[in-house]
């Protein structure tokens, strides 16, 4: 009876993993119904304290408090900004680029981000929130971005489970970038004026 039962559920689970192949294939099918509902791009935008696309110039480790403290970070310079006080040219800091598809320094990505507080992180160690207050840190795993034939491309993946991954597939970054910079208007728009 439990080779029985273990065999059908190998069987359902390698149905549903070959699902997320085939829709890897029709990705380029994907519009912004698709997209919101895989990366609910409205939560995320409203949960951020900054969304920027941006490129990764360098990963360093960072240490404090007699290397008590240690964890990776990112340098990364905007190449557009969607929310928040990053410019076009500015370089901050952040963690959890480990969660994208492509880690490399010089890769692009589009980065949801809240301030960083480091007693949210116990892996981290024993880490002052004060020293790196300046810090970002990436709360979605969304996403890197790569080159198309003639755009650039969201470089994405399905959990199969808490363990597994799909095979990526890539989307058309624009279809993000224009609900991104709709969301930017909107935002704007609702901003009180201010008077003297």
């Amino acid at each position: 009876m439990n080779q029985k039962f273990i065999l059908i559920s190998i069987f359902i689970i390698s149905l549903f993993s070959l699902a997320l192949f085939v829709k890897a294939d029709l990705s380029a099918d994907y519009n912004i119904d698709d997209l919101q509902e895989r990366v609910d791009i409205d939560w995320n935008y409203d949960y951020s304290s900054n969304v920027v696309y941006g490129e990764v110039l360098k990963n360093r480790l960072v240490q404090s408090n007699n290397n008590k403290c240690s964890f990776t970070v990112s340098d990364v310079k905007v190449i557009e900004s969607f929310k928040g006080n990053y410019k076009v040219g500015d370089v901050f800091t952040t963690t959890g680029i480990g969660a994208h598809e492509t880690t490399e320094d010089n890769t692009e990505h589009l980065l949801f981000m809240q301030n960083l507080s480091v007693k949210d992180y116990p892996g981290f160690g024993d880490c002052k929130d004060k020293q790196y207050d300046q810090y970002q840190s990436i709360h979605n795993w969304c996403c890197s971005i790569v080159d198309g034939d003639s755009t650039k491309q969201l470089l994405m993946y399905d959990m199969v489970n808490s363990e597994m991954a799909s095979k990526t597939y890539t989307v058309d970054a624009s279809i993000a970038f224009t609900k991104l910079r709709q969301l930017k208007v909107k935002a704007s728009s609702n901003k009180p004026i201010k008077r003297d």
